[in-house]
C-alpha cells in the first residue's frame, strides 16, 4: 500500500470515499468542501492499484493563542474503508502528517474525534469543551432601531471586526477572525441550509450567531456585544420560527451542557513554548519524551529572560523532571494567560 500526500489536481478523487464512509452528509455540504476547503488543504491517502482506501486531510488555519497569530491544521476526515482497516494504515497517514507540519514548525494540531480513544496514542488530549443549550424563538417586538438580518458577503469585514474584537476580550485561543474566514464560514453554512444571523441597532453590529436548517435546527457561536444577549430569541425566531433549536458554544447561564469537542496534540515542542508570555512566575526546565516526533525529545529551560532554550539528547539527565508530550498540553491549562479556548470550526 502507498502512502503519499496528493497533488492539488487529484484532491477531487477522495470524494469517492468521503461519500461512502461520512454518507450522513449532504450533496450540498460536499459541493461546498470540494470547491472550498480543497483549493487550499492537504490530504494524505493510502492507494494501490485497485484506488484510494483511506485519507486523512489537513485544512490550515490561523490560530490566536494570547495574542499571537500561529499557523496550524486541523485534521479532518479520517477515514478508512472497512476491509482495509486495523492494518495501521490511519497510524502510517497520521505518522507522515505530523512529521510533515514539524518540518514546518506547526506549533500543534487539532481535530474533533469520533472517539477519544483513536487519538490517545498519538499523544491527542482534550482540550476544549464546548457548551450546548436549548433555545426557542420569541416573538417579542423589537425596538425602533434594532434590525435583524442575514449576512450578505459584503458584512464580512465589519462582522470579523466585532467577533475578533469580542473574542480578543475573552478568549486565549481561537481562530483568527478576518474577512476570508467569514466568506469562508458563510458558504459553509448556506451548505446546510443555513447562513448568519447579524444583529443590528442604530446601524452598529451588535450580535451574530451562524445557524444551520438541515435536519435539526442548530445554532453556533452566539456572540453579543453586552446588554444585547437577550436578543438571541429575537433572532431565533427569525430563523427557526417555532423550533427548539441547539445552540453550540453558547456562553449563558441556559447552556447546561457541556462536552469535551477538540482534541490537539503538540507537534514542535519549541514552537509551542514560543506561544507563551514567558514570565519570572513560569520559569522551568524539563525533559520531552516524544515517541513519534523524536526530534521534540530533548531538554528544554524556560528563563525569565523570556527565552526558551532547547538541547537535543538522547536520554535525560539524572534528577531532571521528564514529561511526556502529551502531558506538556498541561502548560495551556496551568498557564490562566493562554487556558480560555474558543474552537468550534466544522471542517
Amino acid at each position: 500500500m502507498n502512502i503519499r500526500k496528493l497533488e492539488q489536481s487529484e484532491h477531487e478523487k477522495t470524494r469517492i470515499l468521503w461519500e461512502e464512509i461520512f454518507f450522513e452528509d449532504t450533496k450540498e455540504f460536499l459541493d461546498y468542501y470540494y470547491s472550498v476547503k480543497i483549493r487550499e488543504n492537504r490530504i494524505y491517502v493510502a492507494e494501490d492499484e485497485d484506488g484510494i482506501h483511506a485519507m486523512l486531510h489537513l485544512n490550515p488555519y490561523t490560530i490566536m493563542v494570547n495574542g499571537k497569530e500561529c499557523k496550524s491544521n486541523y485534521i479532518v476526515a479520517v477515514a478508512t474503508q472497512e476491509k482495509y482497516r486495523h492494518q495501521g494504515l490511519m497510524s502510517r497517514l497520521l505518522q507522515i502528517a505530523l512529521k510533515e507540519m514539524y518540518e514546518e514548525r506547526i506549533a500543534f494540531t487539532f481535530l474533533m474525534p469520533a472517539a477519544e480513544a483513536i487519538y490517545t496514542p498519538f499523544d491527542f488530549r482534550f482540550i476544549y469543551e464546548q457548551k450546548v443549550g436549548y433555545i426557542k424563538g420569541s416573538k417579542k417586538q423589537l425596538g425602533e432601531h434594532i434590525l435583524i438580518e442575514e449576512m450578505q458577503e459584503k458584512d464580512a469585514q465589519e462582522v470579523a471586526k466585532f467577533v475578533q474584537d469580542h473574542l480578543r476580550e475573552r478568549y486565549n485561543v481561537f481562530a483568527k477572525r478576518d474577512v476570508s474566514y467569514y466568506q469562508m464560514v458563510l458558504e459553509e453554512q448556506k451548505a446546510q441550509n443555513g447562513g448568519i444571523c447579524i444583529l443590528r441597532d442604530d446601524g452598529k453590529i451588535r450580535g451574530c450567531v451562524f445557524f444551520a436548517r438541515e435536519g435539526e435546527c442548530e445554532l453556533r457561536e452566539p456572540v453579543f456585544e453586552k446588554g444585547y444577549e437577550a436578543y438571541l430569541g429575537e433572532m431565533t425566531e427569525r430563523i427557526a420560527k417555532d423550533r427548539t433549536c441547539k445552540v453550540l458554544a453558547w456562553e449563558d447561564e441556559r447552556a447546561k451542557e457541556k462536552r469535551p469537542i477538540i482534541m490537539a496534540r503538540i507537534v514542535h515542542m519549541e514552537a509551542f513554548l514560543e506561544l507563551f508570555d514567558i514570565t519570572e512566575d513560569c520559569e522551568q526546565e524539563f525533559y520531552i519524551e516524544d515517541p513519534i516526533l523524536e526530534a521534540n525529545n530533548g531538554f528544554y529551560r524556560i528563563e525569565k529572560s523570556k527565552k526558551v532554550h532547547a538541547e537535543r539528547c538522547a536520554k535525560p539527565e539524572d534528577g531532571k523532571r521528564i514529561m511526556k508530550v502529551a502531558d506538556a498540553l498541561r502548560l495551556f491549562e496551568e498557564n490562566e494567560k493562554v487556558n480560555h479556548i474558543f474552537l468550534n470550526e466544522v471542517v
